[in-house]
């Protein structure tokens, strides 16, 4: 996943500034990392972490303080991971 952000910072015109979006892309990147992570090593959390954050293709979580609550249980699941 992080040969897609090189890719998408490469071909964007210099000179590149940091941005919100840039920022928001970076931590959604780190996200889908740390879940790949912790679907190898716990499968059926991963899963249900991730339907928690987004119920269906159209909908997710846009409570702030309650996605931040899964993004805490997904480091956790990957620090676990991370020890095994």
């Amino acid at each position: 996943m992080r040969k897609l952000l090189v890719w998408l910072i490469c071909f964007v015109p210099l000179p590149l500034y940091g941005s919100l979006r840039l920022e928001v892309m970076r931590e959604g990147i780190e996200d889908y990392d740390l879940l790949m992570e912790s679907a190898r090593h716990a499968p059926e959390r991963a899963d249900a972490l991730a339907r928690m954050a987004m119920p269906a293709f159209t909908d997710y979580i846009r409570d702030v303080t309650q996605f931040r609550k899964l993004e805490r249980e997904l480091l956790v699941l990957a620090t676990e991971a991370q020890k095994k």
